[in-house]
This record gives C-alpha cells, sequence and structure tokens, in this order.
C-alpha cells in the first residue's frame, strides 16, 4: 500500500491495496444497479415448462445455447424428452475443457469441451452436438450469415477429444443451416428421434413459437431500458450471447459493473437490423459480425450509450469485427480480451479506468461526412496500373488476364520483411498472417518515389466465407481512407459487383490461366527432386508459365501448350 501526502490536503492519497480498505474506494462505488443479464438468464432458460421424459437429451450450456435454448428445449420436450442442461460454467468446467481440447482453439470453444464432459457424467440418453453452419437472412442484401468455422466444428473437436464411444450415450450430430430453414433444419433431428412425422411438425410449431417470444421478450424488455435511462449512463455489452451472457466465460463482469453502478446491458436488448448495415458491409457474411456492426448504428442513436466489448483470445472474426467496429464508433469504447488466464482484478481496473475516463465527457454531434470510397463498379479502367498481390505464381495468370482486356497490370514482389514490418504498423497482429502480409505490400508500393495516388489501383481477392479472407478488401479500404488516400480504389471481382466492367470473359481466362500455372507448378515440384541437371526443372518450368502468361494476353487454347509441356 502506498501513502502520498499532498501539501494543504486532510488526507494522503492512497493507491495500490488490492481490497481497496485503504485507498477508499470500498463503500464509495455507485448505487447498485440492476443485473439484466440475470434477468435474460431467466428469460432464456425458465421459458418453457419442465417435463420428465422417458430418455434424457443432454444439451451442453455453451455456445448457441445463450441464444437457441429455448427452440432446443420446447421441441424436445414436445417430443417426449426431458432435456437436461449441463451445469453452469464453473472453474472444474473451464478446467476440464482447457484439459481436452487438442488445439488451440478460442476460450468459448475450450469451456464447451467441459459441458460436454459434465453431460457424460451426469449418464444421458442422447447427447446434442449440432454444427450450425447458419443463421436465417434477414436481409437479401447481406447473403451469407455464417456462425465462425470453429464454432460450426465443435462436434468435430469433441470427436477428436473424448472418447464417446466408451460412454452409453446416443450422439446426435445434426449439421444445421437455419438459413435454409428452421423447419427443415427441426425435422431432419426429429426424424433422428422418432418416425412420427405429426408429431414432429407439431413441436416444430411450438419450438418456434417459444423461440420468437424469447426473442421479443428481449427487445420489449430493451426498448423499457432505455426508455427508463434517462441522462443516466448505460453500458453495452457488444458480445456474442455464449462469451457476453455466460457469467462463468465473461468473469461475472455484469455484477462487477452494478458494484461499480454501471448498468450493463445485453446487446439483443437493442435493435439489431442487419439492413442498416447491409449497404456499407454487404460482404459481412458472420451473422454475429452483422449484428455487432448494427449494435454500433444503434449505440449512436443514444448519447449516453457506451459500448464495452467482449472478445476472446484466438477469435478470428474479430480481429477483423472490432477494427469495423472501432470505425464505427464516434465516443469512447472499451475493449476486454477474456480468457482462461484472465484475472478479476485485472477487469475491475480496466472497468474503472473506463468508467473514470468517461466522467464529464460530453458528446458532440459531428459533422458526418461520409467519405466516397471508390467501389469496383466505379473502376475507370485505363486510368490506373492495377497492383497485384504475389500469391504464388497464380498471380501472372491474373496481370496477364487483365492485360488481355486492355488493362495495365503488375504483380507486386513476394513479401518480405519490409512487408511484415510495414504491415504490422496497421494490424493489430490478430488478424491472419497473409492480410499482414498483402497490407505490407501495398503500402512498399505507396513509398515508392513515383507513387502517385491517381494512378494507382490494387487487386484483392474476395470470398463469402466463413474463412477470414473475405474481409481482407474492407479493412484495406478503411486503411487507405485512415492513411489519407481515400481515392485509390481497391478491386475484387465478382458477379455482385460485375466483375468491375471486365465481364465474365475475365474470369473464364483467369481460371483457365490457374489451372495450368497450378498444373505447371505441381509438375515442377514433382520432378526437381530427381532432377540429373540441376536447375533445369525451374528453367523449362519459367519457360512454359511464360507461354501460358502470353497465350492468356493474346487468348489463345492453353491445352496445347500443356501437352507441350509434358
Amino acid at each position: 500500500v502506498n501513502r502520498v501526502f499532498i501539501e494543504g490536503e486532510k488526507e494522503p492519497l492512497t493507491y495500490g491495496d488490492r481490497c481497496e480498505k485503504y485507498s477508499g474506494k470500498e463503500g464509495k462505488r455507485g448505487k447498485k444497479v440492476p443485473n439484466l443479464f440475470k434477468e435474460r438468464e431467466k428469460l432464456l432458460f425458465t421459458r418453457y415448462s419442465k417435463r420428465k421424459g422417458d430418455k434424457k437429451i443432454g444439451v451442453p450450456r455453451a455456445l448457441h445455447t445463450f441464444e437457441l435454448s429455448p427452440l432446443w428445449e420446447s421441441f424436445f420436450t414436445e417430443l417426449g424428452f426431458e432435456v437436461v442442461l449441463s451445469s453452469r460454467t464453473n472453474d472444474r468446467i473451464i478446467h476440464k475443457g482447457v484439459e481436452l481440447v487438442t488445439a488451440e482453439v478460442c476460450f468459448p470453444i475450450k469451456v464447451a469441451h467441459g459441458h460436454v464432459m459434465d453431460l457424460l457424467e451426469k449418464r444421458v440418453d442422447y447427447l446434442f452436438l449440432p454444427s450450425i453452419v447458419d443463421f436465417p437472412q434477414k436481409d437479401k442484401r447481406l447473403r451469407r450469415t455464417y456462425n465462425c468455422p470453429w464454432s460450426q466444428g465443435l462436434p468435430y473437436f469433441i470427436n477428436s477429444a473424448i472418447p464417446l464411444e466408451k460412454y452409453s450415450v446416443k450422439v446426435l450430430q445434426p449439421k444445421i443451416s437455419l438459413r435454409e430453414g428452421v423447419d427443415k433444419s427441426l425435422m431432419s433431428i426429429g426424424k433422428m428421434l422418432t418416425d412420427n412425422e405429426k408429431k414432429i411438425k407439431r413441436a416444430i410449431d411450438v419450438a418456434k413459437k417459444v423461440q420468437s417470444e424469447f426473442y421479443k421478450a428481449l427487445r420489449k424488455k430493451g426498448e423499457e431500458v432505455l426508455k427508463n435511462l434517462g441522462d443516466k449512463r448505460g453500458f453495452v455489452i457488444i458480445s456474442r450471447p455464449y462469451n457476453g451472457c455466460d457469467p462463468g466465460l465473461n468473469m461475472d463482469i455484469a455484477d462487477k459493473m452494478a458494484e461499480l453502478g454501471m448498468l450493463a446491458i445485453p446487446m439483443d436488448f437493442l435493435d439489431l437490423n442487419p439492413s442498416n448495415i447491409a449497404e456499407d458491409y454487404p460482404n459481412m457474411y458472420w451473422n454475429y459480425g452483422q449484428r455487432i456492426l448494427a449494435a454500433a448504428r444503434e449505440i449512436k442513436k443514444t448519447k449516453n450509450l457506451y459500448p464495452i466489448y467482449i472478445t476472446n483470445f484466438g477469435c478470428g472474426p474479430d480481429s477483423f469485427v472490432t477494427k469495423f467496429f472501432e470505425e464505427e464508433m464516434e465516443r469512447p469504447s472499451l475493449e476486454l480480451q477474456i480468457d482462461e488466464h484472465s484475472a478479476e482484478a485485472g477487469i475491475i481496473t480496466r472497468l474503472e479506468a473506463f468508467l473514470d475516463s468517461i466522467q464529464g465527457t460530453l458528446l458532440q454531434e459531428k459533422e458526418k461526412r461520409k467519405t466516397i470510397i471508390p467501389s469496383s463498379k466505379d473502376f475507370s479502367r485505363n486510368d490506373r496500373v492495377i497492383y497485384i498481390p504475389y500469391m504464388d505464381d497464380h498471380s501472372y495468370a491474373l496481370k496477364a488476364t487483365f492485360e488481355a482486356l486492355g488493362q495495365r497490370a503488375e504483380v507486386m514482389p513476394p513479401s518480405d520483411d519490409e512487408s511484415v514490418r510495414e504491415g504490422q504498423k496497421y494490424t493489430t497482429g490478430r488478424e491472419c498472417y497473409p492480410c499482414i502480409l498483402t497490407t505490407g505490400d501495398m503500402l512498399k508500393v505507396m513509398k515508392r518515389k513515383d507513387f502517385n495516388p491517381e494512378k494507382v489501383a490494387f487487386f484483392m481477392g474476395t470470398a463469402e466465407g466463413p474463412c477470414r479472407f473475405g474481409q481482407y478488401k474492407k479493412f484495406q479500404e478503411q486503411l487507405l481512407k485512415r492513411i489519407g488516400y481515400p481515392q485509390i480504389p481497391i478491386i475484387s471481382l465478382s458477379s455482385e459487383n460485375s466483375y468491375a466492367g471486365f465481364g465474365v470473359r475475365f474470369t473464364k481466362l483467369a481460371w483457365s490461366g490457374i489451372a495450368a500455372i497450378d498444373i505447371l507448378r505441381k509438375v515442377q515440384r514433382i520432378i526437381r527432386p530427381d532432377e540429373k541437371n540441376k536447375g533445369e526443372t525451374d528453367r523449362v518450368y519459367l519457360e512454359y508459365r511464360e507461354k501460358v502468361c502470353q497465350a492468356i494476353r493474346e487468348e489463345k487454347p492453353r491445352l496445347p501448350l500443356m501437352r507441350e509441356a509434358a
């Protein structure tokens, strides 16, 4: 405990005590506020009457159960089964999960392993381990609504970590796409348990109604909270339901905040309409990413709401979503990264510091200036040189394809140490490594003496998830805007943007060229270890790589060249 005596002050300044007895914070905390997370938990787990059944189905109290429990519980109960939830997340479950995992995954997945073991120890008859691929689509402009690959893969992680055959339990591992329809998903599950289709349909109707009532209850409670908030501050916990609403996983943050006089509001108490972000984030293909960004825009509508973002070490989607969220916010926010090593004292300290930082803060309306980021559709073909990141030699096929269509293009040099250094200046290290490298490669081009932002464009491939690759373009666009070059377009070609004006012709040429170089690459690596004349394999490969590229430029058939190379 440290004390500093200041002239003119009656009491010394005291700090460093863990219990806060001497520093005087103990007893000076704000008036205790309601714990809205406990109210949410009551809505989640007690909305359907419990019934005893002949057989017990175990449902892990983990991952999507923190949103879909009403659906599962009512459905299985209507089919005549007794639903058994695993115990609340506690130290025993956490430690068991950490011991079981066979790969370095995020904290919620580790904890889910512990919940599965808890159910096996309860000797349930069935173990429900769905692979939930995606959620229902709310806006046609947002074509995908994926869950992250790790949460999709939970049943497969469990299969490799726990010898389920040693337990007298029947494992239900359906692959579920809620985007394709709740009825279809529940029907497939029901048929695993009974042949009575009429009974399954009745259970589906009940389950959909109960889940819908849960969502409505959340929104009603949220409207009530915001209406009664008045001039008081509210703190929205930005999270996925399973890491923000599980007190064992979030270190009981709502209670800690209540002791500090901070009202913690569950994110799904807000109106999370994905249509609000569809125009600016059309390729946000993660369901929870859509909701988190929609929450950011809802928070901005209320002056006295502040976000506290809970994430976990190793969360792939959050390595990008947190940046997009930060870009959206125009007020102080706090990010807490929680895993099995986090300490309660550290969380409290961060909360206190955040609370201190916003004391007296006045949120002023900023003049909203929307920076126009040039899209692939607006790309003027002849004015700029398109720089393509070196993603193996297939990049040369892309260069040749652009040239075949009259567009100047260059392949950037392979990534090096400078690429890493430049990329790391603007990334956190949580992003996947290729994102850091390609970002660094772009920045290297911008450091050239002859660099002219009006004459440059960058190419970046894209995808529609669930891998993070499809978020590179958005991240890099925001980065260029932030460092003062919003006029530089990043070109991604897809049917959604009419292939940036290059048409399907580009796709056909590029695909055939990439396939040809891929085959040449494969043969090169097969033959090279056994070559008689050192270097001859590489020489022949480079010769035919250039011939393939020339054939693309001239739009000549590539097949005769491949036969000749063979």
